[in-house]
């Protein structure tokens, strides 16, 4: 499994779409909406994903970010 943060554009999308590709489980977290958009993509290579609208500068969204990637079930 791997957490990857900006994952709503550029080089995050990027490698949240390569490690889907290679089978992992991927948890995307974004400030953006287009965050949802990269989990399907994610999904669609046949992968699971997760998305979460986080900003990783707020300590609270990031705490927020872990506790619900402990509750899905993968």
């Amino acid at each position: 499994m791997a957490i990857v943060t900006g994952s709503g554009r550029g080089i995050g999308r990027e490698i949240a779409l390569t490690l889907g590709r290679e089978g992992a489980k991927v948890v995307l977290s974004d400030i953006i909406d287009e965050v949802y958009e990269a989990a399907r993509e994610v999904e669609a290579l046949g992968s699971e994903a997760l998305a979460i609208k986080c900003d990783v500068t707020n300590p609270g969204n990031v705490e927020r970010m872990v506790k619900s990637n402990d509750r899905k079930i993968w």
